[in-house]
C-alpha cells in the first residue's frame, strides 16, 4: 500500500468509528436533518477527540499527542501518524483545532468521502465493522484449524522433533495449502520420506556413537591391563632383583667366614 492509501484507511476508519459512536444521538434527528445532524456530530466529535489530545490545553496538537486517540479508536499507531500527516497539510508538526476540525470535514464531505456515503449509509456502519470483526474471527478460526492440521500431519509422520525449523516447514505446507492444494499431498508424502530418512540417519549417528563409546571403553580397558601388567612385571624384577644380591651377599659371607677358617687353621 502506498503512505496516501494507508491514511485514507486510517481516516475512513476513524471516521466509521466517529459516525457508529454517534449513531445513538443522530437516530433522533428527522430524515429530512439527517445531513446536517451527521455533519454536527461529526464535528463534535472532533472537538471532543481534539481535547482528548490536548489534555495540556496548549492549543494544538503533536504527533505524540495524537497517539491518546489509540484507545478510542480502532486504529493502530501507525495509522494515527498517517491520519496526522493527512491533516498536517503544512507540514509544521502540530495541528491547531481549526485545522483538526476542518481535515476531518474536508475529508468527510471533499471528494475522498462525498457526504452521501457517510449520512445515506450510516446505517450500515455497525454492519460493516460487525463484518470486519467477522472476518477477521473467520481468519483467526481458519488459522487455527490450519495450525490443527500440521501438528496432526507432523505427529503422524513422527516428525515433530526431527526438523531443526519446523516453522519454515509450516509455512511452506500452509502455502502449498492455500495456493497449491493439488500440490498438498505430494509435499506430504515428501515430509513423509524425508521425516524417515532423518530419523535414520538420526539412529545411525546413535549406533555409531555408542560404538565408538565401546570401542573407547574397551581401549580403556586394554590400556589399563596393559599399564598393571607392566607394573606387575618391574614389581617382580626388583623382588627378582633384590633376591639375587641378598643370595650374592650370602654367598659372598660364606665364601669369606670359609677363608678366615682356613687360615686360621693354617696357623
Amino acid at each position: 500500500k502506498s503512505p496516501c492509501t494507508s491514511r485514507r484507511h486510517a481516516m475512513n476508519s476513524m471516521l466509521a468509528h466517529t459516525a457508529w459512536r454517534s449513531q445513538e444521538s443522530s437516530d433522533e434527528a428527522s430524515t429530512s436533518g439527517n445531513g446536517n445532524v451527521g455533519q454536527n456530530t461529526i464535528l463534535e466529535k472532533t472537538h471532543e477527540f481534539f481535547q482528548m489530545c490536548d489534555i495540556e490545553n496548549k492549543g494544538f496538537i503533536t504527533r505524540r499527542d495524537m497517539q491518546r486517540l489509540n484507545s478510542e479508536l480502532p486504529l493502530s499507531a501507525e495509522e494515527l501518524e498517517n491520519v496526522f500527516d493527512t491533516l498536517d497539510s503544512d507540514n509544521n508538526g502540530y495541528l491547531t483545532l481549526e485545522e483538526f476540525s476542518s481535515g476531518f470535514s474536508s475529508f468527510l464531505f471533499g471528494n475522498t468521502i462525498a457526504e452521501e456515503e457517510v449520512m445515506g449509509e450510516k446505517n450500515s456502519l455497525p454492519e460493516v465493522l460487525y463484518q470486519t470483526h467477522t472476518e477477521e474471527g473467520l481468519v483467526k478460526a481458519e488459522e487455527d484449524e490450519e495450525e490443527k492440521h500440521f501438528c496432526m500431519l507432523m505427529e503422524s509422520l513422527g516428525a515433530n522433533n526431527v526438523f531443526e525449523d519446523p516453522a519454515e516447514v509450516r509455512s511452506l505446507w500452509a502455502q502449498l495449502r492455500r495456493d497449491e492444494p493439488h500440490l498438498l499431498s505430494n509435499f506430504e508424502d515428501f515430509l513423509g520420506r524425508v521425516t524417515s530418512q532423518i530419523r535414520e540417519a538420526n539412529q545411525e549417528k546413535r549406533e555409531m556413537e555408542s560404538a565408538l563409546k565401546r570401542k573407547a571403553a574397551t581401549h580403556d580397558n586394554e590400556i589399563q591391563r596393559l599399564y598393571e601388567e607392566m607394573e606387575q612385571q618391574i614389581k617382580s624384577e626388583k623382588e627378582r632383583i633384590v633376591l639375587q644380591v641378598q643370595s650374592n651377599h650370602w654367598c659372598f659371607l660364606l665364601e669369606s667366614t670359609y677363608l678366615c677358617s682356613v687360615r686360621c687353621f693354617a696357623f
